[in-house]
């Protein structure tokens, strides 16, 4: 029924013959879109960075032997700690 041709045109069409739109976008709604915009840049910036400092901190930890600051060597059962189990008296 409709073609390739047919999903290219409309969209075309439509701009071509485009006329002013009176549109009002209330504060909530504005709010919510600045917020959601933030989000999701946000999240695009720490992904990117994420990635390119990922072969950064392998080379550092293959430099410094793979410790970091206030890790400590072994298990919490090598080290003499006891693991908490959780509480049953839960109802």
């Amino acid at each position: 029924m409709f073609g390739s041709d047919t999903i290219l045109l409309e969209p075309s069409v439509a701009l071509l013959f485009k006329s002013v739109a009176i549109a009002y976008v209330g504060p909530g709604a504005a709010l919510s879109l600045l917020g959601v915009l933030l989000v999701v840049l946000g999240a695009i910036f720490l992904a990117f960075f994420g990635v390119l400092l990922w072969p950064i901190r392998a080379l550092w930890r293959k430099i410094t032997g793979g410790k970091q600051e206030g890790e400590q060597e072994g298990t919490s059962e090598e080290r003499g700690e006891q693991l908490s189990a959780p509480e049953d008296d839960i109802v």
